[in-house]
């Protein structure tokens, strides 16, 4: 009997690989959705259905293997007003809460539940290199971050495995923060960010589903883990590896006073700022990186 999956956040950019990936690994997939004919548009017809009425969302997570919870606003659509603020706040810790509370109800709970986080857990920390054990940094996005792993950590049970994923930028040439770094490249305007020493942890999409089902399938795993490549970088040498991948000059260096200008307070924590992060826990549980550097990552994703 194939074992199900239940995603939120489905229809987005590491939703859609993710069900692609459980699919082709012959797990049958739930996406909760509050429009469920566009997710059926994106994600087809070999996908079940539902929605976020709570009797429904019980019914739905009953007698699952796994509940990954994906759900939250782009962080980088748009300038940080405080009502931009609020909503990305909200949209992450309503879905927590309310997954919680359907999953008391289920009398069949979940092996494993994994809630999505991201690096901005551990702030601005300069050369430290981080790993799972490393605590909560200063910031929006920190106390983001903080707060939306703690909306489901009552979902864990001696029966349930919780795992918190704190993902690093995931590169994909059809998705995500790559096509947009490598824009500027193909208008000549490739540059380095701010000072240029802020750290880049990064993760390869392929890997990103791939440590997604490591996780599912490894009883030993729990807690936070964090989703990034062994080999972080730091902004110049990203631009300058893009540069040379790209055949384009880095001829420009954008002052970090010009990025608070234009980007306020997302410039300051997702532009100017960075984590030196380490996959400890995905390393020592033996799982083997597809594309453990920017370079391997790189061709395959700027291949045309």
């Amino acid at each position: 009997m194939k074992k199900k999956v239940v995603i939120t956040g489905a229809t987005g950019f590491i939703g859609r690989r993710l069900c692609g990936a459980l699919k082709k690994k012959g797990y049958t997939v739930t996406a909760v959705s509050r429009h469920r004919e566009t997710a059926r548009r994106i994600l087809g017809k070999n996908i079940t259905y539902c929605g976020y009425d709570r009797n429904e969302l019980t019914s739905c997570l009953e007698k699952n293997f796994c509940v990954i919870n994906l759900a939250g606003d782009n962080i980088a659509s748009g300038r940080w007003t405080n009502a931009k603020k609020e909503k990305i706040l909200k949209s992450r810790v309503k879905t927590g809460k309310l997954l919680t509370a359907s999953l008391k109800k289920c009398e069949k709970k979940p092996a494993v539940f994994i809630q999505a986080s991201a690096t901005g857990f551990y702030g601005a920390r300069g050369e430290e290199m981080l790993t799972e054990k490393s605590g909560k940094g200063r910031g929006f996005l920190a106390d983001v971050c903080s707060r939306w792993e703690k909306s489901t950590k009552n979902a864990g049970t001696e029966k349930t495995r919780h795992i918190a994923v704190r993902t690093g930028v995931v590169l994909d040439k059809d998705g995500g923060m790559l096509p947009k770094l490598i824009l500027p490249f193909k208008f000549f305007v490739g540059a380095v960010l701010g000072k240029g020493t802020q750290w880049f942890s990064w993760i390869d999409i392929k890997d990103w589903t791939g440590a997604a089902l490591h996780i599912m399938e490894n009883k030993k795993i729990s807690g936070p883990v964090n989703l990034t490549a062994p080999a972080p970088l730091s902004n110049s040498e990203l631009a300058h590896v893009l540069g040379k991948k790209l055949k384009k000059p880095v001829l420009f260096r954008v002052p970090s006073s010009i990025i608070k200008l234009f980007f306020g307070g997302m410039g300051k924590e997702l532009i100017l700022s960075g984590q030196k992060v380490i996959p400890k826990k995905l390393l020592d549980t033996g799982y083997k990186f597809k594309y453990p550097n920017i370079d391997l990552s790189l061709n395959k994703n700027l291949k045309n």
